[in-house]
Parts: structure tokens; C-alpha cells; sequence
């Protein structure tokens, strides 16, 4: 039909949707905040992701429910919806959920593990396991036992290796065998990793399970075309199989850079589509082939920046792929995705329109479309009736207009060009209450949608997310710079933002906070003790506080993730010591929040309990709060509210006035400190 516009139809179905995000809501454990603002932006996104069953009848929504991430299943003939699961924090929460057929789905959980290392000493981690349950909640059904290892360290790729589209009763699932517990235990107190996954097909509708592939030495994460065929293994070594049996195959050429990446397998296991820098600074999407490990097609560069995405294969070819720059884009490959495209953006215009789903017969899609500095809105497109209906926005309860998010470049004091995303509460506002707020990881970057930044800026800060050496995403130069970093060039190259915002008149010369979560607290921690001068106030939620003890935690905790060199952290114990914040509280010269939850398995939470005591036994003006069955990303909307009330109340009391934090602020704060746990 082409040539036919697309009707788009309004709302249909956000206000069903939106009952179930509010109404269940759970009692909040605080006195619940009456500012609108904060109500707003402490919402959980409306919608995280948004499948499509089979047959294209019934969409699967990851929405909050009762305050918590769940599962909602609309179905499209009835445009009756109803809540099939909820995360329990205590228990467990929600990565993902896919159809499995036309009327069920398993959906992988993130929980936290422990294991004994011997005397009182536990190692705790995180893992996964993966549920399947009915579109109508019921015949829910754990497909692994309580001692099965679902997903460790590289093995938790937050996805399946099949969902076999040719056998609706079983998928395939990585899984170290639940007997070899005991190995790991052994294996973690040597510090000598040596597990190796099986595939498993699993019936998703009793738990029994069969092994389909026995493990290798050497390959962690097992590989399926899109019929479901295991076609490559890779790790430490990496195999394929095409048409015959399976055989070596040698990627050295690829070098040993940890950003090389699978994406996927097609021709019956002939090509196979990768993430990598081959003789290029910017990381590329290219196909190589799994019999010579030759490349022999490049799918796509951007000489701005590293692809950072995935590859949509039908029926063994690639159709497109999906990449992040300062936006989530399509690029499609073959001539139908082209005029697929094409449709989308003539009915978007200004936007970047993504199909993110699609049934069967590829007639029926989900699509996110995004902005730079917009939330992302979720529509379902019916292609044969033309129809395009908006489902709703990720944060729907935020009112326009938005502040204005716009990206700069600035240098550092050594002449590095830092790339950094500035949010003003109006265009052009000058002479404005400053924060700094980078980003976690740190081999991260920022993009899209940030709803602290925007939370921030309309308050009246202005806010700057500056993308330090070390970020990635700007090739492979930048990103080494950062190597052995911490507290070093990473950290001032932050700071040095806050010397451009101030030369540009921007910023007010005396009024400035810093603020981060994650590696992005570290950093304002840091400040804390080594530029106190330039800030008056920092906040860390779930930041690192002693770098000894996190490069302890790697080993035992990540079981052969990325590097510790991937990370940028040194390996000398003095320079770790002399960047720790733990190991110079003495230091510091301005006043700390710290929040973390207890169930963080990403940054312990005993980094920032460990942080509280010292600050106190210092005599130092510190608030310490800790949340109960938290994780590392607020994924508790009660978490989140309390979150954005102690931020928005700690920089009122120190970014309030143009005068100096006086003794009054530090003293109302150090009389709200809370006792270290």
C-alpha cells in the first residue's frame, strides 16, 4: 500500500495501563511527598519495553505495578488488560519478559545470590533465573531450581539463547548444571573460574529440562540462529557450525579488545554479525564469515560513534539493526526494513521511530520513538489497516514544556575535548545554581532521556553530564584514556566542566553541587576530599567508596566479566588507597548525602556503611539513609520519591543563597544524620 498515509489513532489504551501503575500502588514507608514535581518525576517509567505474541493479538507491557516493575497483557481484540506478574524486591525483580507462544511467556528475573567463601566470609552477587507464566497470571512456573546457576558474571546476557519459534512448549537456556555449585564455591575461594554453561531445552510448561548441548572449556555464552539452531559458542575461544560439525575458529585478527561483541548468527550459520574495531578508532556492526572468520560485509560505522546495539535477523538474513547515538535509531539493511522506515518517520516526522517488536507474519509491530531529550513514546502499528496507535509515553505524568537538554564540548585542562549534555530550565537562562552530575559505569555514556538531569534543571539548576575520558561510546582513544583513572583524569575532567560553565556565565561562581549515582558517586565523593573548594555540597547514591575492597568484590563477584583494566581501575594497591574516599575522610571539606540500597549487588551497600561510620568517627557533616530491598537502580518507586525528596531538600539547604554554607545549613543537616547500620 503505498503511498497510503498511516491514520494515527490516539490513546487507546494508556489509561487502562495507567490504572494499574497507580491504583495497586503500595503504602509508601515515608510520609509521602505532596510536591507535584517530585510526584511526577518519581514515577517509574510507564513503560520499559513492549512485546508483541506470535499471532499479533495480545501485547506484553513491562509497566509499574503496585509500585514496582510487572507485567501487563493487553489483549489487542478485547482491549482487555490484566496483570499477569509483579516483582517482589525482596525476592527478585524484572529484566524481561518474551513470548514463548501465543498465549505464554517466560520472563527472566535478576535476584541476589550468596555463597560461602569460607569461615563467616560470603560472596553476594547477582543472578538470574526465568519464570514462565500465562497471559492471564496463572500456571506461573519457576524453570530452575533454587541451586541452578541461570546466569553468571558474562553468562547474564539478559536474554535467552532460544525461544525456539518452531517448538511453542521448550526454550533454550544457558545454565551452569546445578551440580557443579559446589565446583564454583571451590573455584571462588581460588580465584581460578573455570565453569563452563551447558544449553538446556526446557519445557516451559512443567520445568523439565534436558541437556541439549554439554559444556566446552573455554565458551561461556552459547549462540542460536533465528530458527533456533545453537550455531556458535565463544569465550575464551570461540566456535561454529554451519551445515557440518562444530570446529575452532580463529578471530584473532579481532584482537582481544573486550569491546568485540556477538550480535547474532544467520545463513544456517555461515555469517555471523559482530560488534567490533577493526582497524577503525569507532567500534562498527560488520558480518563475518564463521568458516574463515574473515569479515565479509560492513553493516555499519558512524564516525561519531562506537555501534552500541543489535541485529534484527528473519529467516537467516539481516533485516536491520538497532544502534544508540544520541538517540535509540533504526538502520535497516535489507529493502522491505527500508520502506518500513520509511513509513514510520513519514508518519513521526521529527522523531526516531523503532520497531521494537513484531508478530510472526512481520504485519503487526511495537514501536518506541525518541528525541534526544524527550521521553520515549510507545505505539502499536497494524501495517495491512494503516493504523499507528499511540500506547503512551515512558513518563506520561511530566508536564511540558520540558527543560532544554543541548550538547556541548569543552576542554580539559590537558586540551582533551570532553563532550558533555548541558539542561537549562529555559534557553539562554545564565548565572544559574549549578550541579554536576556524571554518569555510572564508567564505561558508560549518556543519551536520551535523563529524568534526574531533567528533574534538576527544573528545580533551577543548571546541569551538566559531562562525558569524561574513559566514556564510551567515542572510540576506542577516548575510551583508554581513562585506563587506571579513577580519581585522576576522570575526575577532572568533571571538575573542568564546571570551570566552562562558569567562564561561559552560566553558572553562578559560588553556587555548585555535585551529584552521582553509582561510579558517577564515586566521582563526587571524590570531589568531597580533592576539590571541596570548587563545590559546596555533594550527593552519592550506591557510589564506591574504597577501591581496595571493589577490586576484592570483581574477582569474587563479576566471575570473569569484563577486565579490571576494562574498568579503568589501576592495579596499584597505594594508588587505589590515595583515590579511595573511605581511606581520606579526614578530607573532607563539604557536606555528603549518601543513600544505597541494601540489595545492591552492583556497589555493596557495605561501601557506603563503611563510608557513614568513617565520616562520622572524622566529626564530618554527612546524612546517611539506607533503603530496604533496594537495588542499584531504583527500581522501587518508593526508593525512587525518597531519593528525589533528600536530593531536592540537601541542595535547597546549600545551593538556597549566593553567601557560603554557613553554620545554620551544616548544622540542620548534622542534626538529621542517621545512625550507621
Amino acid at each position: 500500500m503505498p503511498g497510503k498515509s498511516l491514520l494515527i489513532v490516539s490513546v487507546i489504551f494508556a489509561l487502562s495501563i495507567a490504572v494499574s501503575s497507580n491504583a495497586d500502588e503500595l503504602p509508601a514507608t515515608t510520609a509521602p511527598s505532596i510536591d507535584p514535581v517530585i510526584e511526577a518525576y518519581a514515577a517509574l517509567p510507564f513503560i520499559t519495553d513492549l512485546q508483541i505474541s506470535p499471532d499479533g493479538k495480545r501485547i506484553a507491557a513491562i509497566s509499574p505495578v503496585g509500585g514496582v516493575s510487572g507485567l501487563t497483557v493487553i489483549d489487542l481484540v478485547t482491549q482487555h488488560q490484566n496483570i499477569a506478574l509483579a516483582a517482589d524486591p525482596a525476592r527478585y525483580q524484572l529484566n524481561s519478559c518474551r513470548w514463548a507462544n501465543e498465549t505464554r511467556l517466560v520472563c527472566q528475573v535478576r535476584m541476589v545470590a550468596t555463597m560461602a567463601l569460607g569461615g563467616d566470609a560470603q560472596a553476594r552477587f547477582a543472578t538470574t533465573a526465568i519464570f514462565a507464566v500465562d497471559h492471564d497470571g496463572l500456571n506461573l512456573l519457576r524453570l530452575s531450581s533454587d541451586t541452578a546457576l541461570h546466569s553468571v558474571g558474562e553468562l547474564n546476557r539478559g536474554s535467552y539463547v532460544s525461544l525456539l519459534p518452531n517448538d511453542r512448549d521448550h526454550i533454550l537456556v544457558s545454565m551452569v548444571d546445578p551440580k557443579a555449585v559446589g565446583a564454583l564455591q571451590q573455584s571462588m575461594l581460588t580465584s581460578n573460574i573455570t565453569l563452563w554453561p551447558d544449553v538446556w531445552k526446557i519445557d516451559i510448561y512443567n520445568g523439565k529440562r534436558t541437556r541439549l548441548i554439554k559444556a566446552r572449556d573455554g565458551i561461556s555464552a552459547w549462540i542460536a540462529d533465528d530458527q533456533g539452531e545453537v550455531r556458535g559458542g565463544l569465550g575464551t575461544r570461540t566456535v561454529a557450525r554451519d551445515s557440518g560439525d562444530w570446529h575452532a575458529l580463529d578471530i584473532s585478527a579481532f584482537g582481544q579488545d573486550p569491546d568485540n561483541e556477538p550480535l547474532g548468527i544467520g545463513g544456517e550459520g555461515r555469517f555471523a554479525y559482530i560488534a567490533a574495531r577493526i582497524d577503525e578508532d569507532r567500534r562498527g556492526a560488520y558480518e563475518m564469515d564463521t568458516r574463515t572468520a574473515r569479515v565479509t560485509r560492513t553493516l555499519f560505522t558512524d564516525p561519531r560513534f562506537d555501534f552500541q546495539g543489535a541485529v534484527i535477523v528473519r529467516h537467516g538474513e539481516p533485516q536491520a539493526l538497532i544502534t544508540a547515538d544520541d538517540t535509540l535509531r533504526l538502520i535497516p539493511i535489507s529493502d522491505a526494513w527500508k520502506t518500513l522506515d520509511g513509513e514510520l518517520k513519514a508518519a513521526l516526522p521529527g522523531q526516531s521511530p523503532v520497531p521494537w517488536s513484531m508478530d510472526e507474519a512481520d504485519q503487526r509491530f511495537t514501536v518506541v520513538a525518541s528525541a534526544p531529550d524527550q521521553p520515549r513514546v510507545w505505539y502499536f502499528f497494524d501495517r495491512p489497516a494503516r493504523k499507528l496507535m499511540r500506547i503512551g509515553s515512558e513518563h506520561p505524568k511530566l508536564q511540558s514544556p520540558l527543560p532544554i537538554s543541548t550538547w556541548v564540548d569543552y576542554k580539559a585542562a590537558d586540551g582533551v575535548i570532553i563532550p558533555a549534555r548541558l539542561t537549562l530550565p529555559a534557553e539562554g537562562a545564565r548565572n544559574l545554581p549549578a550541579v554536576l552530575l556524571p554518569h555510572g559505569g564508567p564505561v558508560a555514556r549518556d543519551r536520551g532521556f535523563n529524568f534526574l538531569a531533567s528533574f534538576l534543571a527544573r528545580r533551577g539548576y543548571a546541569v551538566l553530564e559531562p562525558q569524561y575520558r574513559g566514556s564510551f561510546g567515542y572510540g576506542k582513544t577516548f575510551l583508554k584514556a581513562g585506563d587506571n583513572q579513577w580519581g585522576l583524569a576522570m575526575q577532572t575532567d568533571v571538575v573542568d566542566g564546571l570551570a566552562w560553565l562558569r567562564a561561559e556565565g552560566i553558572a553562578d561562581s559560588k553556587r555548585a553541587c555535585i551529584v552521582g549515582l553509582s561510579y558517577g558517586g564515586y566521582v563526587a565523593l571524590v570531589a568531597a576530599y580533592k576539590t571541596p573548594d570548587q563545590f559546596r555540597c555533594a550527593v552519592s547514591y550506591a557510589g564506591v567508596s574504597d577501591l581496595p575492597t571493589l577490586v576484592r568484590d570483581f574477582a569474587h563477584y563479576d566471575l570473569g566479566r569484563r577486565s579490571q583494566q576494562y574498568l579503568h581501575l589501576s592495579s596499584d594497591a597505594d594508588v587505589l588507597e590515595a583515590n579511595s574516599p573511605l581511606f581520606n575522610t579526614g578530607r573532607f571539606g563539604i557536606p555528603v548525602l549518601l543513600m544505597h540500597a541494601d540489595r545492591d549487588t552492583n556497589v555493596l551497600v557495605e561501601q557506603s556503611r563503611t563510608l557513614a561510620a568513617a565520616l562520622q568517627t572524622s566529626g564530618k557533616t554527612y546524612r546517611y539513609i539506607e533503603q530496604a530491598n533496594g537495588d542499584h537502580y531504583l527500581g522501587v518507586q518508593t526508593h525512587r520519591r525518597e531519593f528525589l525528596t533528600e536530593l531536592d531538600g540537601f541542595l535547597h539547604t546549600y545551593l538556597g543563597d549566593s553567601g557560603s554554607p554557613g553554620n545554620s545549613s551544616a548544622s540542620a543537616v548534622a542534626a538529621s544524620q542517621r545512625s550507621v547500620p
